[in-house]
């Protein structure tokens, strides 16, 4: 709880705990026993929210400026490398040593930067273009809502969530999250 009876959510966590800002309420309960501390500190978890136990599917995932970002950034954007470095950074990713060495670095070069070495996929964005990450590159398609979204979509969190877990895609998801337009320097001219 934060100054003024707030309590402050990132966005893309909303989802599973039904904060959609339509004037509901939501009431605070604090656990009495031990037991009810404990497993209100498992179950009330942000990682424990990333996968529906009801249909298997992503829960949580970008929305509005990460979508946007991200697919920017992997359809159109070219930087030299001192702007990809910066980006990166800004993200919090501070070892560069997988961006290219070349003056002019592409968007997708950079998103790859984020992803593990070992991470390979193959998916569809939600114009039918096929997406593939091949050991943590992506070689083709553009990031969109079909691959990072939440409520059902986020074919890629699925597989970074059962490869890697529930901690390590948290913090994957964190750092593609951050890549608003706002980060970007970009002419969509």
């Amino acid at each position: 709880v934060l100054p003024y009876k707030t309590f402050r959510m990132n966005p893309c966590v909303c989802a599973p705990y039904n904060a959609d800002f339509d004037g509901d309420e939501m009431n605070l309960h604090i656990p009495q026993t031990e037991e009810a501390r404990a497993e209100a500190k498992i179950l009330m978890q942000v990682q424990t929210q990333l996968i529906s136990p009801r249909y298997g599917l992503s829960i949580m995932g970008a929305i509005q400026g990460a979508i946007t970002g991200n697919y920017i950034l992997t359809s159109k954007l070219i930087f030299t490398r001192e702007e990809s470095i910066n980006i990166l950074h800004s993200i919090g990713v501070y070892d560069c040593s997988r961006l290219p060495n070349k003056k002019e670095i592409s968007g997708k070069e950079v998103f790859s930067s984020v992803l593990p070495k070992d991470f390979n996929f193959k998916g569809k964005s939600k114009g039918g273009e096929e997406v593939i990450i091949k050991n943590g590159e992506l070689k083709t398609g553009i990031i969109d809502n079909n691959i990072i979204g939440g409520g059902g979509s986020g074919l890629m969190l699925r597989a970074l969530h059962k490869k890697y877990g529930p901690d390590e895609t948290i913090i994957l998801i964190n750092k593609m999250l951050k890549n608003e337009p706002t980060r970007l320097k970009y002419d969509l001219a």
